[in-house]
């Protein structure tokens, strides 16, 4: 099912995403990481770039019910399809926390802290990346963006959809 939001559901997205991040990443820290070591401060200051980026451009953003073009950006829990460029192949991530799963094997998961998620986060399309990775570099041209519908549910409101007799929404994921 294909779902065109507009850039104030756009921005309530991000702004709950933002929002949950910021409360995942305490939990994540504790769970994971050693107090006081180099990797964890790199981890913390990681996350906090990341949120930092999401407000800065929900700050610069006109709210408007005119339908977006498509997602801003690439963020956790989003799937994003790149082409290579130098082969031609086409693939599909979802990214992920750290140690996070799922069952849709149709797409690879990458961690957000790995090379290649770290890589792809806050991309956009049509945007060119070169990811440094242990055994190569990879070289993708961002394809598309995808919202999966889980996250939809969870970051807009979800009676709106009902409240306009739309149901709720079917399908495996909504690309905006």
């Amino acid at each position: 099912m294909c779902v065109k939001l507009n850039n104030k559901e756009i921005i309530e997205i991000l702004k709950n995403h933002a929002r949950d991040i910021e409360e995942i990443k305490d939990e994540l820290f504790k769970g994971y990481f050693r107090e006081h070591s180099e990797e964890s401060f790199e981890v913390i200051e990681y996350f906090k770039e990341y949120i930092e980026s999401i407000n800065n451009y929900i700050s610069s953003c006109k709210t408007s019910v005119k339908k977006a073009s498509g997602f801003p950006f690439v963020i956790i829990e989003s799937i994003v399809e790149v082409q290579d460029m130098d082969d031609g192949e086409i693939y599909r991530y979802r990214i992920v926390l750290p140690y996070e799963q799922f069952p849709d094997e149709s797409v690879d998961c990458a961690s957000c802290l790995s090379p290649l998620g770290r890589g792809l986060l806050l991309k956009r399309i049509g945007q060119r990346v070169d990811i440094p990775v242990p055994s190569a570099t990879l070289r993708y041209t961002i394809r598309d963006i995808i919202i999966p519908e889980e996250i939809l549910e969870k970051y807009t409101k979800a009676n709106s959809r009902e409240s306009k007799n739309l149901g709720p929404p079917t399908g495996t994921s909504v690309y905006i």
